[in-house]
């Protein structure tokens, strides 16, 4: 079954794991047991490795994205202005806006991951809001 069914296919076991498709998910993909799979990854090395291939991939670009999103990037908006003169003839303006864009709560949490010393998130519980605060500040925040 292995080299039939899952071997030919370890790029796609890659990606799939990169989408963060369950054990289950991916074993139907594969058109097999979720069992036979979870077998599998533990018998064959090579399987194994693709298995946590894709994890660590997707964790890379997520790694990726939240620095990009912490330290922020350039972003180009684009104006169309259409214009009539007194002749009735109409002409396009095209306006180029660049602005500079961060995610203050990508950066912080960037902080807290990076820096954990001195950066903790003091709001473990709740799912709403983070309330992430260098630890000497700690004390004032209750």
């Amino acid at each position: 079954m292995y080299e039939e069914k899952i071997r030919p296919y370890l790029n796609d076991i890659v990606k799939l794991r990169a989408k963060k498709l369950t054990t289950k998910e991916i074993a139907s993909h594969l058109g097999i047991e979720e069992h036979d799979l979870t077998l599998a990854i533990q018998e064959k090395d090579e399987l194994y490795n693709a298995w946590y291939k894709g994890e660590s991939y997707l964790i890379e670009l997520l790694e990726n994205a939240l620095y990009r999103a912490a330290m922020g990037h350039m972003v180009e908006e684009e104006e169309i202005i259409e214009t009539t003169n007194f002749k009735g003839q109409k002409s396009t303006i095209t306006k180029v806006k660049k602005k500079f864009v961060q995610s203050v709560p990508a950066a912080i949490r960037a902080l807290e991951v990076v820096h954990n010393r001195r950066w903790t998130n003091i709001d473990k519980v709740s799912n709403e809001i983070e309330i992430i605060l260098p630890k000497e500040l700690l004390e004032y925040s209750e």
